[in-house]
């Protein structure tokens, strides 16, 4: 009895280049009081604003205190955020008042998850300088 000899192609694997995250310095016309990205704290800023990109995506505003820390402070506060949000997560209030409690969980822990992918992107910057945008 023959047997048939199978031939498999060989599995393709794309290495996933990520991109650096960049600092970038802008205006606007109004008071900001939004939160840090990063750390989550309040951050108050008149006329410019901080932003963290990836790429072309913004994905917030850097707080004073994480800007002053460099790169490797703001990773820590970046995780330290990312634990807060997992604790609330496991430990918080399980129905808020517009009873939509069960779908906060995951969330949190989703966004925990970016949190520290951030933080480790972060360490990884080569620049830490804002620049004008």
């Amino acid at each position: 009895m023959k047997t048939a000899a199978v031939k498999t192609a060989p599995v393709k694997t794309a290495a996933v280049a990520t991109r650096q995250l960049k600092l970038m310095v802008r205006t606007h016309t109004e008071i900001s009081q939004a939160v840090c990205a990063l750390c989550g704290w309040p951050n108050l800023t008149l006329k410019t604003g901080t932003g963290l990109y990836d790429g072309t995506v913004h994905l917030g505003d850097v707080c004073k205190l994480c800007l002053r820390g460099g790169k490797r402070g703001a990773a820590m506060r970046t995780r330290a955020h990312a634990m807060e949000l997992r604790s609330l997560a496991e430990n918080g209030v399980s129905t808020p008042r517009n009873g939509g409690g069960d779908h906060y969980s995951p969330w949190l822990c989703r966004y925990a998850d970016f949190l520290d992918d951030v933080a480790a992107r972060l360490e990884n910057m080569t620049e830490w300088l804002p620049r004008p945008g």
